[in-house]
């Protein structure tokens, strides 16, 4: 799927989000009683770009203010964030050695066609530092740091058209006991959920665009298991569509 197809997917159920919390009483009565919020009136926002990783805000007449991450998708992995390398190596603190396998992984596919990310060679200290810095990174790509403001996850199943909320704090949780693996291609995993690879190539962008080291496809790209983690975990609020 293309950078403008997520976008106008996301943008969709940030629309869909908005327009459920305020036909629908008993789920913000559920996010009230989650997080004790002693308010009756409330305003929904959709924040447009994203407000500390939140899409979606809701604001109460106490002055609690809740953010929403919300993500969709109907099959396989799909995209949670996107970033350079640069930007993940300053944020949590990645060794310079550490980050030239990661970019040594990128040029695989950006010089050599080789259709690879992490080398062999380089998977063990690769995986000791990400396991050892897995939780930062989890922070980092679901609430930018801000797990006080951004409270839940909110996945939606495009397919099945349901929706579930999670208490961020329980589902970072629950990811962070996962272990780093690698696929047959060097792919990164944490456990069978999330996965880190390079972002990919646009098949409309030439040949010598896709190896200038700035080309968007050369990011870094989380992606989630979304269903197989809807189904795996109970929410604190489901509604079927």
């Amino acid at each position: 799927m293309s950078d403008n197809e997520n976008a106008l997917r996301g943008a969709n159920a940030e629309k869909l989000f908005r327009k459920l919390l305020k036909n629908n009483p008993r789920l913000v009565t559920k996010i009230k009683r989650k997080f004790r919020i002693a308010a009756e009136n409330y305003e929904v926002f959709r924040t447009g770009h994203e407000l500390k990783k939140s899409d979606v805000v809701l604001v109460f007449s106490n002055g609690r203010a809740i953010g929403v991450n919300l993500k969709s998708g109907s099959m396989g992995f799909n995209q949670i964030t996107r970033m350079w390398l640069e930007e993940l190596r300053a944020k949590v603190g990645l060794s310079k050695n550490v980050a030239t396998k990661i970019q040594y992984g990128i040029d695989n596919y950006r010089l050599r066609d080789k259709k690879h990310f992490i080398a062999e060679s380089h998977q063990v200290l690769v995986k000791k530092v990400l396991q050892a810095k897995k939780c930062k990174i989890l922070s980092l790509i679901f609430t930018n740091f801000n797990e006080d403001f951004v409270k839940i996850l909110a996945i939606y199943d495009s397919g099945a058209k349901i929706l579930h909320l999670y208490d961020m704090k329980t589902v970072l949780k629950n990811l962070a006991s996962l272990r780093v693996s690698f696929s047959d291609k060097g792919i990164i995993y944490l456990g069978d959920t999330l996965s880190l690879q390079r972002h990919g190539s646009d098949d409309d962008a030439s040949k010598a665009m896709k190896r200038k080291k700035r080309y968007s496809g050369n990011q870094l790209q989380f992606k989630m298991g979304i269903i197989s983690y809807m189904n795996s975990h109970k929410p604190f609020a489901r509604i079927s569509l």
